[in-house]
This record gives structure tokens, C-alpha cells and sequence, in this order.
């Protein structure tokens, strides 16, 4: 993974947020249809039969999405999960600049306000904590070798410690 790869998962999150929020309104509205009371026909007038219960077929097709709904939440949790993960192993100045840059979105002038730095020293704690990231990522490459070859850099790294 490159720094990015790795930028764009980590901008990720918000989308992902906005997407979870989406789908629990979503599914908050087929629990409400399924749980509120079903009207009662008072005319008087005779019914034939349509061959089914046309409310048990609605509240299956409910319950269907009702489970879609639900994996997808699941889904979106185990993305967020992998991102804060990321963040959580850093050191406790870097978890709150990514934290403002990433989950709550913030562009980098509110950011530099926010943690009272120059633009210069937030780029260089952002710089830090990305290769932070990438090295837990890619522990036995980072930084000798580039992130996308770290599956064939075992023989990279003892080269790289020849020369040094």
C-alpha cells in the first residue's frame, strides 16, 4: 500500500459514515412500516380471495431488506473498524491530527488552528503518522522497499541492511 492508498482509505471514513447513516434511517423506516398497526377495510363490501395474504408478501420483501440493511451496516462497521485501528496505534499526537483530518473531516488550515501548529509542523506529524501506518502495515519492508513489492522484498531488506 502506498501513502496514497492509504490517504484515500483513511477519506474513506467519512463516506462510510455517511453511507452507515443513510442505511439506518433506511432501515428505520422498514421497521417502522412492520411494526405499525395495518388498516382494517370498514366498507362492508365482500373480498375474494387473491390467492395469498398480500401483507405477509410486503413484510417478507421488509424482512429481506430489513437483513440486507443490516449486512451492509455490518460491512460499513468492519471498514470504519480497520481505519480506526490504524489510528488507534499511533502516538497520541498523531491519533488527534488524523482523527481531525479523517473522521471528522477537517481541511488541513482548521486542523493546523485546531492543534495550534504551523502548516509545516501538522504536515510533518501527518507525514510521521502515515509511515507509522504503513510500517504496521508492512513491518518487514517499510521503508527499504516500495509498499506495493512487499511481498517479494525478503531478499530487499537483507541488501539494504548489507549496505548500511
Amino acid at each position: 500500500m502506498t501513502k496514497d492508498e492509504l490517504k484515500k482509505q483513511l477519506h474513506s471514513y467519512r463516506d462510510l459514515e455517511a453511507e452507515r447513516e443513510q442505511i439506518a434511517l433506511e432501515l428505520e423506516k422498514v421497521e417502522a412500516f412492520m411494526t405499525a398497526p395495518k388498516g382494517t377495510n370498514w366498507d362492508g363490501m365482500p373480498r375474494g380471495s387473491s390467492g395469498g395474504d398480500p401483507i405477509l408478501g410486503v413484510v417478507t420483501q421488509h424482512i429481506h431488506l430489513q437483513e440486507r440493511y443490516q449486512a451492509k451496516l455490518a460491512e460499513l462497521a468492519t471498514a470504519q473498524t480497520v481505519i480506526e485501528d490504524m489510528i488507534e496505534g499511533l502516538e497520541p499526537l498523531e491519533r488527534k491530527l488524523m482523527r481531525h483530518r479523517y473522521i471528522e473531516g477537517m481541511c488541513w488550515e482548521e486542523v493546523c488552528v485546531v492543534m495550534c501548529y504551523s502548516w509545516r509542523q501538522t504536515h510533518n506529524i501527518h507525514g510521521r503518522a502515515l509511515d507509522r501506518i504503513l510500517e504496521k502495515i508492512n513491518p518487514k519492508c517499510w521503508p527499504v522497499c516500495e509498499p506495493h513489492d512487499c511481498h517479494v522484498c525478503a531478499g530487499h531488506l537483507d541488501l539494504a541492511n548489507d549496505h548500511r
